[in-house]
């Protein structure tokens, strides 16, 4: 009787436990991740960023986003993004002390090319086209960025260490635009409980200008509504050198639909 009893309480906890989720591990901020959404499933998010500057000859940017990632084969998905701002938008052109709109449209592909082993990382690659307006005329740059993911720390609570490099070449820069720029980034994540994690990220590129440098230092702390809910994301940071933002805030809300 008393092994009926525990068979039947057993089979009736298999499908919860067959249903939990993987331990919450989002990508750092700034940070773009090697796996690609599973075919059939997409991912919707909205944000929010508000960047204070270093001086006052140039003024704050306030933003928001949208962005979908869309599963298409094993290995591949499809990135698109919506971005608009208010404040030092670029393309910008010789006077930035007045505040103007502006915003960026990106559709690229990532793949990831191999699959992390026991002593291999997971390597991947992202290209795209982005398309930048401001106060001058639109501009637009082809990408290309070298992903790298490799698991640290296993089990319940992962660790993961992702690094991004990556160039931008501009298509016909007007004068004073670079018409190069490279992209470095990396960063630790870690999943501290079944539904949250932490990220900390370092993230330099080269600016369109003659500014020096942008270089970011982020920390950032996501938690998972309800198991298989929205994903709740908080960003902060500051900036290192002149031409580089004092303060960054950004917020985020992402929705997984599909396997």
């Amino acid at each position: 009787m008393r092994a009926a009893v525990l068979l039947i309480v057993a089979l009736a906890a298999a499908p919860a436990l067959a249903e939990q989720p993987d331990p919450l591990l989002e990508d750092p901020v700034g940070v773009l991740g090697v796996a690609p959404v599973a075919p059939g499933s997409y991912t919707a998010t909205v944000s929010g960023l508000w960047d204070r500057a270093r001086s006052g000859r140039r003024p704050d940017s306030f933003g928001g986003g949208l962005e979908a990632e869309i599963g298409l084969v094993p290995g591949l998905d499809l990135r698109l993004q919506q971005l608009g701002t208010y404040g030092r938008a670029a393309p910008y052109g010789d006077e930035t002390t007045a505040p103007n709109w502006g915003g960026a449209s990106r559709a690229g592909l990532r793949w990831q090319m191999l699959e992390e082993g026991e002593w291999t990382p997971s390597l991947g690659v992202f290209g795209a086209v982005a398309t930048a307006y401001g106060r001058s005329r639109p501009a637009t740059d082809l990408e290309a960025t070298a992903l790298f993911g490799r698991t640290l720390l296993g089990g319940a609570r992962p660790m993961a260490l992702v690094l991004n490099a990556g160039w931008s070449e501009r298509l016909d820069p007007e004068p004073g635009e670079r018409a190069g720029r490279y992209q470095l980034a990396g960063g630790l994540a870690h999943s501290i409980a079944q539904d949250s994690s932490v990220a900390l990220s370092v993230e330099r590129r080269q600016q369109d200008h003659g500014e020096l440098d942008q270089t970011l230092v982020q920390a950032g702390l996501w938690h998972r509504l309800g198991g298989d809910g929205a994903i709740l994301g908080l960003g902060t940071g500051f900036g290192i050198g002149r031409d580089s933002p004092s303060f960054v805030l950004g917020l985020t809300a992402k929705w997984t639909i599909g396997d």
